[in-house]
């Protein structure tokens, strides 16, 4: 049996089947069938010949004929391939992952690179996947129930069958995988681990909850100090791993550490986007981030109008590709109130030093400031568990107006230091630091 056929009979009983036995198959089954992806837009939940445009799109079409990974170095040790989207795009990645594995990558690839036509498959085969890329059609067009991931199983099983065929080729003994919340990430780390091939998961910096509450894998980074806690009080039954390696976040690594203090009265909201996400029908996350994000910009106009301090807005990357409909947006929100956009040309991350508190949802962007010790303030998502109870998180969260004013009298006068003793994280403020040095 070629590896297209394995492929194609895994992704019909993981994805279509009726729950599996065992909690390693479990977590690979819950993952594909009910996480979200981002590879497709909101609007496929609705579209019911979803399913048909992926068989059109990964089968019949079978674009893309390039190169999806490149050789980085030679190297004595086993091979170790880093899979991204597009290494194209991504070439920070691949300097982040050399800087901290203990294992030098030799094979850098991209899954939106991979086509049908990567993939060795004899007649049946191809007979085989046209089948099933046709029940998947039917399946997607009768009923609504997880469409979205359904449709995704047709380029999920040819991309399987292309990596495995590369790492037998290549005889990768080790992959990490640079996006795991990807719904189809744990098969594939399922199916390497039974290879005997060791896999390694690299989470975002941001809790896992919000995307990586299932995982398999064997070595397992967190960048944070309260993705242990998750992972010990939230997680211990659907995140599987061997090994936990604890690395600073990959947006941070490279990023100089400004340890003066900032005594000005702005203060920096950092925008998640969901506004425009919605606008723009992308995939929804189902948490609530743009009543969030609205509530705490009223908030910080009506500090702005009390001339309690002065608002700088730092765009999410969507959004500045978007002027206008940007522009337009925070100015109908702010009116005739000044506010401040912050700088536009570097990540959000080399200006933290700029404000004197920065506040925000769960964006990347927020615990990045957290982590490089500034002083920071979240406001939690609604209806989520977060933070954990017993986590120090709770000694930064507010969830009305007399809380955020609270924070602001009490702590604006004080420097960052004395910010993260007093409210017990200093475990935050030193986490980077530590593992850099």
């Amino acid at each position: 049996m070629g590896e297209l056929s394995t492929a194609i009979r895994l992704f019909f009983f993981f994805g279509l089947g009726a729950k599996k036995k065992g909690p390693l198959e479990d977590i690979a089954q819950y993952s594909l069938q009910h996480n979200m992806s981002y590879r497709l837009d909101a609007s496929a939940s609705n579209d019911r010949w979803i399913g048909l445009r992926e068989w059109y799109r990964h089968v019949i079409k079978t674009n893309g004929s390039g190169e999806f990974f490149q050789r980085t170095e030679k190297t004595d040790s086993a091979a170790h391939a880093l899979i991204t989207w597009d290494f194209y795009k991504d070439p920070k990645a691949l300097i982040y992952v050399q800087q901290f594995h203990a294992q030098p990558v030799s094979h850098f690839a991209g899954k939106d690179l991979i086509s049908l036509k990567h993939v060795h498959a004899n007649i049946v085969e191809k007979i085989l996947l046209h089948l099933f890329a046709l029940r998947i059609a039917v399946i997607c067009f009768c009923s609504k129930k997880q469409r979205s991931n359904r449709a995704l199983l047709i380029r999920q099983c040819i991309e399987m069958a292309c990596v495995i065929q590369w790492i037998k080729k290549e005889n990768i003994q080790h992959v990490s995988f640079f996006h795991p919340y990807e719904i189809d990430s744990n098969l594939l780390s399922y199916c390497l681990q039974r290879l005997g091939v060791q896999t390694t998961f690299i989470p975002s910096i941001v809790p896992l909850f919000v995307h990586n509450h299932h995982l398999l894998c064997d070595d397992l980074v967190v960048t944070s100090p309260y993705q242990e806690e998750e992972i010990q009080n939230l997680f211990s039954q659907s995140i599987a791993y061997k090994n936990l390696l604890r690395w600073p976040a990959e947006t941070l690594f490279d990023i100089p550490f400004n340890t003066t203090d900032c005594a000005n009265k702005k203060i920096a909201f950092y925008s998640h986007g969901q506004w425009l996400r919605n606008a723009l029908s992308r995939a929804d996350n189902g948490l609530a981030a743009e009543d969030s994000e609205t509530q705490i910009l009223s908030w910080l106009k009506r500090g702005a109008v009390n001339k309690m301090w002065e608002v700088v807005i730092y765009l999410h990357p969507l959004e500045k590709k978007h002027w206008n409909k940007t522009e337009a947006y925070y100015s109908s929100l702010f009116q005739e109130i000044p506010f401040e956009w912050g700088n536009q040309n570097k990540s959000s991350a080399h200006f933290f030093h700029q404000e004197n508190m920065g506040i925000g949802t769960l964006s990347t962007v927020i615990f990045e400031r957290l982590l490089s010790g500034r002083k920071t303030l979240l406001h939690p998502y609604q209806h989520q568990n977060f933070p954990l109870p017993q986590s120090t998180l709770n000694n930064i969260c507010f969830s009305n107006w007399e809380q955020l004013e609270k924070f602001w009298c009490e702590y604006s006068e004080k420097n960052d230091l004395t910010f993260f003793n007093e409210l017990n994280l200093t475990h935050y403020s030193t986490y980077s630091a530590s593992i850099k040095n």
